[in-house]
């Protein structure tokens, strides 16, 4: 019985979420102990083990990437299809959701949201909660104001920024949420 391993870096598999029964093929198995994989096959009740190069995890990536992605049998559904279709919303609006997420997708305006989520605050206090400049803060709130994401109003001298309504704090809520779901 030939038995061998090698300490690779290949536990970036295990962290990209790859589950572990993807590791499995009919004759020839792989085994993740801590860092170690070790490659063996079942050959006539003899343990035969293989060196792994670069090439073979590279390659071993993208035969797990693609059965994660794909279907494992052609499959058609065309009363699921038509009905998706039809729910689904048009052109427009889907262009306009994409940047809506797309201004959504940048963490300094994520924190200027979320200290707004919490109250109404102007400029300077917003650039003391967050440790930024003025121009810096004015410049996200400009930006979240042309996505209508959030709305000012003038108060003396001061203009008091908050969120737009109720949709945005609900995205807020319910994004906060989610995250803190998954670092559980």
């Amino acid at each position: 019985m030939v038995f061998c391993a090698r300490v690779v870096r290949g536990a970036f598999f295990l962290l990209q979420g790859y589950p572990f029964s993807l590791f499995f093929d009919s004759d020839i198995q792989l085994l993740l102990l801590g860092l170690m994989f070790i490659c063996f096959k079942f050959e006539k009740n003899l343990l035969f083990c293989y060196y792994m190069n670069n090439y073979s995890y590279i390659r071993m990536a993208e035969l797990m990437v693609h059965n994660a992605e794909n279907c494992q049998e052609v499959c058609f559904h065309p009363d699921v299809i038509d009905r998706v279709r039809k729910e689904m919303p048009g052109e427009p609006l889907q262009q306009e959701l994409a940047q809506l997420f797309k201004v959504l997708g940048d963490y300094t305006r994520i924190r200027i949201l979320n200290a707004l989520y919490r109250s109404e605050l102007c400029v300077c206090d917003l650039t003391s909660i967050l440790g930024m400049n003025q121009s810096a803060v004015s410049h996200q709130l400009r930006v979240l104001r042309d996505a209508k994401i959030v709305k000012s109003r003038k108060k003396g001298k001061n203009v008091l920024y908050s969120l737009d309504d109720g949709h945005i704090s609900g995205l807020i809520q319910m994004g906060s949420e989610h995250v803190h779901e998954e670092m559980r």
